[in-house]
């Protein structure tokens, strides 16, 4: 069962974007991100276009890789000219694309993401050999209409079991 104790990866509930021999990308979708963090990375003077509320109310941490790195996580049919299509429901575009379909659109759904999770060739099949991470199909739905704080429980629940009953410590009689 998943027990990580690093605060990045405890409870998170990843979505994974890219898998192959060389690795694996994905990103933490039920954390936002740390206020103090996401205002120091808007007052970088990379970011000139200053998020609305509407859009900082959906600022996550996506990782801790490239924390400064902003791009935006939508639903493949509302694209851009530079998103990229991780899945036929889901894409992501840089966060200058993402702002502006933001100001375009009235209603649409997205996460603003800051950093991502990296493995390297193997790594993540190793920790899925050891537990630490579960696997499982994803809706756009359960992505961006869910409750953020009660994905993680949300996602084991829909594999059958509540992780919180279930004990990872092996007893010895």
């Amino acid at each position: 069962m998943p027990n990580i104790a690093d605060p990045f990866f405890s409870n998170s509930v990843i979505l994974l974007c890219e898998h192959n021999k060389k690795g694996a990308m994905g990103i933490i979708i039920n954390k936002k991100i740390d206020k103090s963090i996401l205002n120091q990375i808007i007052d970088e003077k990379y970011y000139n276009d200053k998020p609305t509320q509407t859009s900082i109310d959906n600022i996550f941490f996506g990782g801790p890789v490239l924390i400064n790195k902003g791009f935006m996580l939508h639903r493949s049919v509302d694209k851009t000219k530079n998103s990229i299509k991780i899945s036929n429901d889901f894409s992501i575009t840089d966060y200058k694309n993402g702002q502006s379909l933001i100001n375009r659109k009235n209603r649409f759904d997205y996460k603003l993401v800051f950093g991502h999770a990296g493995w390297s060739a193997g790594q993540l099949e190793n920790e899925m050999k050891k537990g630490d991470w579960l696997m499982q199909n994803t809706n756009p739905d359960f992505v961006f209409n869910g409750n953020y704080d009660e994905m993680w429980d949300n996602a084991t629940l829909s594999l059958g079991f509540e992780l919180g009953s279930i004990s990872v410590n092996n007893a010895k009689a």
